[in-house]
């Protein structure tokens, strides 16, 4: 069995998001940067995602990995960057108090609004 175009594309969007988390969290306690910042790259990874979901899927189908992206880099990306210690400067006690389910919606909706504005441009 093989996996689809939509499926593969989703993998590679979820592999780059982590490793962004990963790198990032990383780099931003290394180099002393708010990890925050590298938000901006996940909103990037979102919309090339919807972008390259618009010739192999339709838009329910982008939007819904769309927003499996979001869910994914929310909760598996946030742990990733607790474990390994990012720099959440002045927000380090906000974090401390962990992952709510508000902002995993939020995520979770953005990253569906970005993808569908991707795809809606391809």
């Amino acid at each position: 069995m093989s996996i689809t175009p939509p499926i593969q594309i989703f993998f590679a969007a979820m592999g780059t998001i982590l490793l962004i988390d990963s790198i990032g969290s990383v780099l931003s306690r290394k180099l002393g940067f708010y990890y925050g910042r590298l938000g901006y790259l996940s909103f990037v990874v979102y919309f090339f995602f919807g972008y390259l979901q618009g010739a192999q899927s339709d838009f329910q189908t982008t939007g819904i990995l769309a927003a499996l992206l979001g869910f994914v880099d929310s909760t598996l990306g946030f742990r990733i960057s607790r474990v390994l210690k990012a720099n959440y400067g002045k927000y380090e006690d906000r974090i401390k108090e962990g992952l709510t389910p508000a902002v995993v919606f939020i995520v979770a909706f953005l990253s569906f609004v970005v993808g569908s504005i991707g795809y809606s441009l391809s």
